[in-house]
């Protein structure tokens, strides 16, 4: 089992270094913080938001893939704008892979009418993608194709567009991420250290199903090239002080064949006065399960209050 894990993690790894469909970070508790995929987002409270997650794939494994994520926004209103800043650290292929992106988030507010907000947001920042094969434990280190590899590590200007329309009870969403990267069939016009643009189309409500329980059900799209993958999910809330949660991602039809992908993942989490506490566990159904089965995601949130509250509508969180 130990030298099929390893292969398998070398075969990752080779993957990403030949190919340009690398995704972006797939993490299942994006909804309380959405920055990083979609600027639009920034400023959807008052308060001074943290957020801190942290996902580990594989866990037992030498060379497990991990992110780390941190989010920090808020909302102005003398400007009717908010600010923010996204860093992600990300490990898809073990410690031999990483890809670092820091960009700054903006968006504008606009109330269109009493129950319903538009928000317009952008980011800019870098995506610096590096590989270093002295760090990966090879399955055989001495054939001709990883004896060649070198260090590389390329830093590239990243650029996101997205838009948002919240009511109180549903929210609607669209983004691109890595404006500056167009995509060919071929893909003649990538390189292995950029992104190809990642398109979301998402929505979630929120609807009380007594006075003590809510449910928000959701759903989101994510296209990337040839790529498309669905995720389906709800959260049950307790007086809005605790929840559980599930989430399905059906296989994708463009990588049936090679790879069935399909997760379904378990969530549960307290927010006690302004801090958020979360837990998800990813289970594989495809044929990957022996080795994607323990995949653990850690999500903390803080919240700084401010003097200042605004008569906005937004979406409850």
């Amino acid at each position: 089992m130990k030298n099929k894990i390893i292969i398998i993690i070398s075969l990752l790894s080779l993957v990403w270094l030949n190919t340009v469909a690398q995704n972006d970070i797939l993490l299942t508790q994006q909804w309380f913080s959405r920055i990083n995929r979609n600027p639009a987002s920034t400023g959807n409270t008052d308060d001074l938001d943290f957020f801190l997650l942290a996902r580990r794939q594989w866990m037992g494994v030498k060379e497990m893939p991990q992110t780390n994520l941190l989010n920090v926004h808020s909302y102005f209103d003398a400007v009717r704008s908010g600010l923010g800043l996204s860093a992600s650290y990300d490990q898809p292929g073990g410690p031999a892979t990483t890809v670092v992106n820091v960009k700054l988030a903006y968006a504008y507010h606009v109330n269109l009418q009493d129950e319903l907000l538009l928000s317009l947001g952008v980011s800019a920042g870098i995506l610096n993608k590096s590989f270093d094969p002295s760090k990966h434990t090879w399955q055989n280190p001495g054939a001709p194709e990883v004896t060649s590899m070198e260090k590389e590590s390329k830093t590239n200007a990243d650029f996101d567009f997205g838009i948002e329309l919240s009511m109180p009870k549903l929210l609607l969403g669209a983004s691109i991420t890595h404006l500056g990267n167009t995509r060919k069939s071929d893909n003649s016009n990538l390189s292995t250290f950029t992104s190809p643009q990642h398109h979301y189309l998402y929505a979630r409500g929120n609807f009380a199903l007594s006075p003590v329980f809510d449910i928000a059900p959701s759903i989101v799209f994510l296209n990337t090239g040839q790529v498309n993958m669905l995720t389906v999910g709800a959260m049950l809330f307790y007086n809005k002080m605790f929840w559980v949660g599930i989430d399905y991602r059906p296989p994708s039809p463009s990588d049936w064949r090679q790879f069935d992908y399909s997760v379904i993942t378990g969530m549960l989490g307290v927010e006690w006065d302004y801090f958020r506490l979360g837990y998800a566990y990813d289970l594989s159904l495809g044929k990957l399960s022996d080795f994607s089965s323990s995949t653990h995601e850690l999500m903390l949130s803080a919240r700084i209050p401010t003097k200042k509250k605004t008569e906005r509508v937004r979406f409850v969180q």
